[in-house]
């Protein structure tokens, strides 16, 4: 297969976003198809032909068709395995370990991520960004107070694993890293005391955020 992974999707979707991180953290060349989704191009039978829960983003690459950014992500790296990886001086050309110990650790991590972070930062974003946007009102102050009380539990619990090692899956970067960003760093905006009070957890952030590869798709909106 010779011809390059095609993303569709929004440079303002935190989902399109943890995508386009990881092309760009692989150097991988990628052509970008733009949804409209104020005008409900997601919705059009045409793409929901290929995603059939009208939503982005949406990858194809030659005859395969892939939506879930996770997965999309996984493909990624499991296709471009030696893709050089943006260098820090620390991290693994592999941002999935393929070591027993150490895949076990990173699908620890990647859960972690899932289950514990975004459902939490995903409602905070829904509240401060996507609401006013979608025509819903004003954010419920209350909402966003009780959520980030949620969230600092959460980062208690990431200061613990973070005093032991760089990185949430070990000792290297890897995918459960990448994928805190899109929807993080809204939060970190937001409310960056509740990363920075953490020394463990702000020092994780600060080596995420300064990334090469996330600078340019942060700055790409």
């Amino acid at each position: 297969m010779t011809t390059k992974p095609v993303i569709y999707g929004s440079k303002l979707s935190v989902s399109t976003r943890r995508v386009l991180l990881v092309l760009e953290e692989k150097n991988i060349d990628y052509d970008f198809v733009a949804i409209n989704t104020a005008k409900g191009e997601q919705k059009s039978q045409g793409y929901v032909n290929k995603q059939p829960f009208g939503s982005i983003p949406l990858l194809i690459h030659g005859d395969l068709t892939l939506f879930e950014s996770r997965a999309m992500c996984r493909y990624i790296e499991a296709k471009y395995p030696s893709a050089a990886v943006a260098a820090d001086g620390t991290s693994s050309s592999r941002l999935v370990p393929t070591g027993l110990t150490e895949n076990a650790m990173f699908e620890q991590a990647a859960s972690i991520e899932a289950s514990q972070f975004e459902p939490i930062v995903a409602a905070i974003n829904f509240e401060k960004r996507l609401k006013k946007l979608k025509g819903l009102g004003d954010p419920d102050e209350e909402k966003c107070k009780q959520l980030v009380t949620n969230l600092e539990t959460k980062l208690d619990a990431y200061e613990r694993i973070l005093s032991k090692q760089a990185y949430l899956g070990g000792d290297h970067l890897t995918l459960a890293d990448l994928f805190h960003l899109p929807v993080g760093s809204w939060v970190k905006k937001w409310y960056p005391e509740v990363f920075e009070r953490r020394p463990n957890v702000n020092r994780w952030w600060l080596t995420l955020e300064e990334r090469p590869a996330w600078i340019k798709v942060d700055g790409d909106k």
